[in-house]
C-alpha cells in the first residue's frame, strides 16, 4: 500500500499534536500535583537510660533529622519539612545532675520549612542521633564528674539533718551548734554532685 505525501503529512502532524498534548498533560499533572504534608512535632520528652541522658522527639510521621554542634556546648537539631504542633512544648527543663542543660524548640520563618530545636549539653557529653519512623533519640552520654552522684532525700528535714547529710556526701566537717533551728523549706529528691549538694545547703541556710 502506498501512501501518498500529503497523507504522509497529515499523520506526522497528528503525531505531533498528540505528542504536544501527551506532554502538556503531563506537565500540567506535575504542576497541580500538591506538595508532601509537612510532619509535625507533637512531643519533646526528656529520659535516662544508663549512663546515657536521652531527648526523645515525637512527630506524626518519617522524618529526616540531621543534627549539627555548634560549640562544645551547643547543639541544634534539624527537622526539615517539618512544623511544630501548637500543643507541643517550646522548652523542657531538665532535672538537677543530667548531661542535657536546656532544650528549646522553634518553627524556622518561614514555618514548614523545619523545626528547630536546640540543645545546651554538658561540656564532654558525646552525641549520638537515631531515629525511626516517628521517634528521633538524641543520645548524650554523661560526664564522668556527673556520673558520681548520690540521692539527696529530704522531707521538711530539719537543718540539723540537712547539714549532717551534706557532710556525708561532701566528706567535709561543719561546725555548728543548738542554736542551729528550723527546716529545709523545700523537698528534694534527686541524684546531686558533692558540689552541688554543699550549693543547696548554702541556699538553704541563707534564705
Amino acid at each position: 500500500m502506498r501512501w501518498a505525501r500529503s497523507e504522509l503529512r497529515a499523520l506526522a502532524a497528528s503525531a505531533l499534536a498528540l505528542l504536544a498534548f501527551a506532554t502538556f498533560a503531563s506537565a500540567s499533572f506535575a504542576q497541580e500535583a500538591p506538595p508532601p504534608a509537612a510532619a509535625r512535632v507533637v512531643g519533646l520528652e526528656l529520659d535516662r537510660k544508663g549512663q546515657y541522658d536521652r531527648l526523645l522527639v515525637l512527630t506524626n510521621g518519617a522524618v529526616a533529622p540531621r543534627l549539627e554542634a555548634n560549640g562544645p556546648e551547643q547543639l541544634t537539631l534539624h527537622i526539615p519539612n517539618a512544623t511544630l504542633d501548637p500543643k507541643a512544648p517550646r522548652q523542657v527543663v531538665p532535672g538537677v545532675g543530667s548531661g542535657i542543660r536546656e532544650v528549646s524548640a522553634a518553627d524556622s520563618d518561614p514555618p514548614g520549612a523545619e523545626v528547630l530545636i536546640r540543645v545546651r549539653r554538658a561540656p564532654g557529653s558525646a552525641a549520638q542521633l537515631s531515629h525511626q519512623d516517628g521517634l528521633i533519640a538524641l543520645e548524650l552520654e554523661r560526664p564522668a564528674a556527673e556520673a558520681e552522684r548520690v540521692t539527696l532525700r529530704l522531707i521538711n528535714a530539719p537543718l540539723s539533718d540537712l547539714v549532717r547529710k551534706v557532710q556525708q556526701i561532701t566528706q567535709k566537717r561543719f561546725v555548728y551548734d543548738d542554736r542551729l533551728q528550723g527546716s529545709a523549706p523545700v523537698i528534694v529528691n534527686e541524684a546531686v554532685t558533692p558540689g552541688e549538694a554543699l550549693e543547696f545547703l548554702h541556699t538553704t541556710l541563707l534564705s
